[in-house]
């Protein structure tokens, strides 16, 4: 019987809500500052970030930052001339903080950034940081008054921890009475399912031994190359619409809440349980003209050596010119190399059937509107059969196309020659998802992700989540979602199989969340570097500008080929 979702309860972890002028660059540099001295804190398990991205938030970011204030166990309020200046800071975020500090439902302190009149505003009462609320930026060290604010929140943290119960005893009676018959809210999030989406995807979900079990469906099928970026599925190009088809398996979540409050669901993971590469061999074949004669070329783009490989080839006109010996050959390729299995050339052919081919030869296009005398050659079918070093035998059949973009093969008087006969092709689009990437060489492990999705009562919520790697494994999977402050939904367990040879292409230029946030990073640390002319560093400010975009709407990003191609690069 397949293992059912699970809840349980995590040790207490004090979430902190950074409530700032987002859009600032100097109050970012200065978050991104404090962030770095609270990574001891953060490292020792004890604090969560949370952080809105900009000041006008889209819909989706005000319901994030609302979540935040309505939950975060203390408020930071980066105190700047900006951060007060900002209507939607003054009038929302601070009001709505102060009122849960009131409650005793949170702590609120103001950090001081910069100089500015801050002592008669609705916080002008609370405790700042750093001491005397003297401004970060007019210390002689700013690491010194980034140390002294770490060291005020340490102590707040240390007393959240040890006491994590409302304190009602400095409320007035007033407040206590609205608190005390404030009605029961509480969300009910459930896991209703979560399965392989079956969408125009190549793979197939199946029970087998009480577990789902995730397989590609038919790894003799001609590969499309095609990229997986972060927010992206492939689209299959059409002149009039477009279809889409997703090239790692993506699981379908349904989830929903019962309870009389909304549920957030913030972060999500996934439990690598197992995870082992797959050595299974794949070849990949190709044709092309070297001084008359024509070759076959096998690549094998497994991920383990193919030992004791028949090769067989079919194809009219050759089987006509040579018999079974000079089509049958027998080599070893170690994965991700490639071999010269065939050369075909005019000398080695039956010079009886050759003769009688040449009566046969039409005209043929060749720098249009020339032609050439010849035969085309019909597509070329291998067959293959070979060991993997664990000495388990695998076969298979691909087919070769007689041609490409720029021509066709055929046989002329001289010998086997490529015409010039360009042929039009096409490009694609793409769209989203949630997306992750597995390294199977890291063997068991948890990867996490933000995610930011609300369930309001008696809804259902409804995502996907894309499981790539990089190369073909067998891997054991479970997810964890995280929701509100304290509640973890686990899945049950997947068997995945993801198939990825080496010339799939499917994981050039893949970015999960985890590497935006390093190229912003990347980005940040150039700009301050102190290196970049002001030209420069206008530019590159706008390179971070549209990473950041591209971040604050992770994993739902819209319009994407308006984004300049360097971000997906």
């Amino acid at each position: 019987m397949a293992s059912q979702p699970i809840s349980h309860e995590p040790t207490k972890v004090i979430s902190i809500f950074f409530c700032c002028a987002y859009d600032v660059y100097r109050d970012k540099v200065l978050l991104n500052e404090l962030k770095k001295h609270l990574s001891s804190l953060k490292q020792e398990g004890r604090i969560l970030y949370r952080y809105g991205r900009m000041i006008s938030p889209g819909r989706e970011t005000i319901h994030e930052i609302d979540h935040y204030l309505n939950t975060s166990d203390v408020i930071l309020l980066m105190v700047s001339p900006d951060f007060i200046n900002s209507d939607y800071i003054y009038n929302i975020q601070i009001q709505r903080a102060l009122e849960r500090h009131k409650a005793g439902e949170a702590r609120v302190i103001p950090i001081i950034l910069r100089p500015v009149d801050w002592k008669d505003t609705p916080f002008g009462m609370l405790q700042p940081l750093p001491t005397d609320g003297k401004p970060i930026t007019t210390w002689s060290s700013q690491d010194a008054a980034l140390l002294n604010v770490t060291n005020g929140i340490r102590q707040v943290i240390d007393e959240l921890t040890t006491n994590t119960s409302i304190d009602k005893s400095s409320l007035s009676e007033k407040e206590l009475t609205v608190h005390e018959n404030r009605p029961a809210l509480f969300s009910q999030a459930t896991l209703i399912d979560a399965s392989l989406d079956p969408h125009d995807s190549p793979y197939k979900q199946s029970i087998e031994n009480g577990e789902k079990t995730i397989r590609y469906k038919n790894h003799d099928v001609e590969q499309e190359i095609g990229q997986i970026n972060i927010e992206q599925i492939t689209e299959q190009d059409h002149m009039y619409y477009h279809r889409y088809k997703y090239r790692f398996p993506t699981i379908d979540f349904k989830f929903q809440n019962t309870g009389t409050a909304t549920a957030f669901l913030w972060q999500f993971a996934i439990n690598v349980h197992h995870a082992e590469i797959d050595l299974t061999p794949t070849f990949d074949f190709c044709i092309q003209i070297e001084d008359g004669a024509l070759e076959i070329i096998a690549t094998n783009n497994g991920w383990g050596e193919a030992q004791n490989c028949h090769f067989y080839v079919e194809e009219s006109t050759l089987s006509r010119l040579f018999n079974d010996l000079d089509r049958t050959t027998i080599e070893t390729i170690p994965g991700g190399e490639q071999r010269k299995i065939f050369s075909f050339t005019k000398a080695s052919a039956n010079q009886d059937q050759f003769e009688s081919i040449v009566k046969e030869f039409t005209d043929v296009i060749h720098h249009y509107p020339k032609t050439i005398r010849a035969i085309k050659l019909e597509t070329l079918t291998v067959k293959w059969a070979c060991d993997d070093i664990k000495g388990m035998g695998h076969e298979g059949k691909e087919h070769i196309q007689s041609f490409d973009g720029m021509g066709e093969y055929v046989l002329t008087y001289d010998g086997f020659f490529k015409n010039d006969n360009w042929r039009a092709g096409g490009g694609a689009r793409s769209e989203l998802t949630y997306g992750t990437k597995i390294n199977p060489l890291e063997g068991p492990h948890e990867q996490y992700y933000p995610m930011s999705r609300q369930i309001p009562p008696g809804d259902i919520e409804r995502f996907h989540i894309m499981v790539g790697s990089s190369m073909s494994c067998h891997i054991l999977i479970q997810f964890k979602i995280f929701v509100d402050k304290a509640k973890i939904i686990e899945s049950e367990i997947f068997k995945v199989d993801i198939w990825n040879p080496r010339n799939s292409g499917w994981h050039y230029g893949y970015k999960d969340g985890e590497e935006l946030r390093r190229d912003i990073e990347k980005e940040q640390n150039l700009i301050n570097s102190g290196r970049l002319s002001t030209d420069s560093k206008e530019a590159e400010q706008s390179v971070l500008e549209s990473l950041q975009r591209l971040a604050s709407n992770y994993p739902f990003i819209k319009n994407l080929r308006q984004i300049r191609r360097w971000l997906l690069d």
